[in-house]
């Protein structure tokens, strides 16, 4: 049984997320450890990967974000990584291009994120979706009320990423219909998350409807309970896997076509796709006034994640990456 080191960036956010849905579907396969790529983690007492040691104990060290391969190591054959679609993927490549590892075993995880790796690159590239857990974020009880949920930091809802998050958006939308905002703000790894919290409440006016909280992992279950519609701005994105774990709770999206989200939203059957700002603002405003609607493409979307995107069922495909098979 091989011996796989899988490094997330930090605990608590999506790699991590990720890297423990592949190993809880995967576990019979393969002898995983899983270990941090970021310092940071270390000060909040987690393990976080020692190059020089762990380079000798594994058979496969699978660096989920490329930009934490350090340069000057002696041997990267035994090293693997993925390209996840977020405005800095553009960069990966060009790192990888310098320190030598253009043949480095890789992954993408969305068709959008294929299309921009490749082109004049010559890669060996592997098909490796998202997935989710479907046994954690199970059905929600709907309720009446009308809330827009929205997870990520905080600072990609103002200026931060702007032409890649498009995160003022939803921004602009909350503000002309003044719909209950629910945001899901981060982790507390992220020392900065209360900063800019208060930021984000002093921006605005006390009249308009918002409530953040800081959710660790295992409490999404909480925020996406509290939701009746999650929405994606985003021209990029590296997922987003809320996506997944909002349709898993039968809740559905207004969404671009970024990342995962063009190959798995059908417009008007399991959420909204949309082309412009407009679209998105009138979007969310007939979601309001139609909850049956919601209702439907949000019970969609949850009978396709079940059936296509749970880590079972995704499984295979992340073996074969390990493997190196096609």
């Amino acid at each position: 049984m091989k011996k796989i080191l899988i490094s997330p960036d930090i605990p608590g956010w999506v790699c991590d997320s990720m890297a423990k849905g592949i190993i809880k579907s995967l576990s019979h396969k393969f002898e995983f450890t899983l270990k941090y790529s970021d310092g940071l983690a270390k000060e909040y007492n987690h393990e976080v990967i020692n190059w020089y040691e762990d380079i000798e104990k594994y058979d496969i060290i699978y660096i989920m974000l490329p930009s934490y391969i350090p340069k000057g190591l002696d041997d990267y054959s035994k090293i693997i990584t993925s390209y996840h679609g977020g405005p800095g993927t553009e960069g990966q490549v060009e790192m990888l291009m310098r320190l030598g590892l253009m043949r480095t075993r890789m992954s993408y995880v969305s068709n959008q994120t294929k299309e921009r790796v490749t082109g004049k690159h010559k890669l060996q590239l592997y098909y490796t979706p998202h997935g989710v857990d479907d046994s954690f974020f199970d059905q929600k009880k709907i309720t009446g009320d009308f809330v827009c949920g929205y997870a990520g930091w905080i600072r990609y809802l103002s200026d931060a990423q702007k032409k890649h998050r498009r995160g003022f958006w939803i921004v602009d939308a909350w503000r002309k219909d003044n719909f209950l905002l629910s945001i899901a703000a981060g982790i507390e790894i992220n020392k900065a998350i209360h900063e800019d919290i208060e930021k984000m409440k002093n921006r605005f006016s006390s009249n308009m409807k918002l409530k953040i909280n800081i959710y660790p992992y295992e409490k999404m279950p909480d925020f996406y309970k509290g939701i009746s519609l999650y929405l994606v701005p985003d021209k990029f994105a590296g997922g987003p896997v809320p996506v997944l774990e909002a349709g898993a709770m039968g809740i559905p999206v207004v969404c671009s076509n970024a990342g995962l989200c063009g190959e798995i939203i059908k417009n008007n059957h399991n959420g909204l796709l949309i082309k412009d700002q407009d679209e998105f603002e009138k979007s969310i405003v007939y979601m309001k006034h139609n909850p049956k609607e919601r209702i439907r493409m949000g019970n969609n979307l949850r009978d396709y994640i079940r059936e296509y995107r749970t880590w079972n069922a995704v499984s295979l495909y992340w073996e074969k990456f390990f493997l190196g098979e096609r």
